[in-house]
């Protein structure tokens, strides 16, 4: 058996690697309550905006877990239409 075929080469293991660390980093970019990007939009974002996000802080878990399974389960995948143009860019900055 090809050593490529039990082992990722070292190419394959470091793309991965690359790839799920810009997922985790976007993802947790999304400005909803329970990220950090709720606290970084609620510094950046006007006024107005950051009393709309107080509103659905309460919400912002069960709209993760609908935007994660349910979404996808009925054909919508929202997560990969928002994060999938950054981390595109971002892998063809990183990787090329």
């Amino acid at each position: 058996m090809a050593p490529g075929r039990v082992f990722p080469t070292p190419a394959k293991l470091l793309y991965e690697f690359v790839l799920i660390n810009l997922v985790l980093m976007l993802f947790n970019l999304i400005p909803l309550a329970p990220l950090d990007g709720e606290k970084i939009a609620d510094r950046l974002f006007p006024a107005s905006w950051s009393r709309a996000l107080e509103r659905i802080r309460p919400y912002g878990p069960v709209i993760l877990l609908l935007l994660l399974f349910v979404g996808p389960a009925l054909g919508f995948n929202f997560l990969g239409w928002i994060l999938g143009p950054p981390l595109q860019a971002l892998m063809n900055l990183l990787i090329g």
